[in-house]
């Protein structure tokens, strides 16, 4: 665990926490300017202004045994393709509270797809996976708990 003030360099590796000083010459961490690489979880306590774009990784989710396993802690963008005339169960693990992520999926020709139990969809528009092949469906989930993750689907993209 390394902790910084706002008139320390950050070049570090491992869970990093940021927090301003209270001496004069430095009044909050937004008088750092520049840019800055950091290796492992960081924690930022107090408002964030970001100008410019933030960007992830794309991480390709491989199915194994029908399954699809979705590890929120890796990322929050994922794509893969769902396996021809097979249901795949899409299990989303490590989900902590206020994360939010999306899957891409690529369909196939009958494929079809579940959800792990911590999965929730609107009751009468749960999604299922399109039946052209080819095409691209976009899913989005939140949790506001840590516990469930809450989806929504926009499909048919080609």
């Amino acid at each position: 665990f390394n902790s910084y003030t706002a008139s320390q360099a950050i070049v570090n590796s491992g869970y990093n926490s940021y927090t301003a000083s209270n001496n004069t010459k430095w009044d909050t961490i937004g008088l750092l300017t520049g840019s800055y690489a950091t290796t492992g979880s960081n924690v930022f306590t107090g408002s964030q202004t970001i100008t410019g774009s933030i960007y992830g990784n794309i991480n390709t989710l491989s199915i194994t045994s029908n399954t699809a396993s979705m590890d929120l802690s890796k990322g929050n963008f994922f794509t893969f393709t769902l396996a021809n005339s097979t249901n795949t169960n899409i299990n989303v693990q490590n989900v902590k509270q206020g994360v939010t992520a999306n899957i891409f999926v690529t369909t196939g020709t009958s494929a079809t797809s579940t959800f792990s139990s911590n999965v929730k969809q609107p009751s009468g528009s749960a999604y299922v996976a399109g039946t052209t092949p080819g095409q691209i469906d976009a899913l989005s989930l939140s949790s506001p708990d840590g516990t469930n993750v809450y989806l929504v689907s926009l499909k048919n993209f080609i």
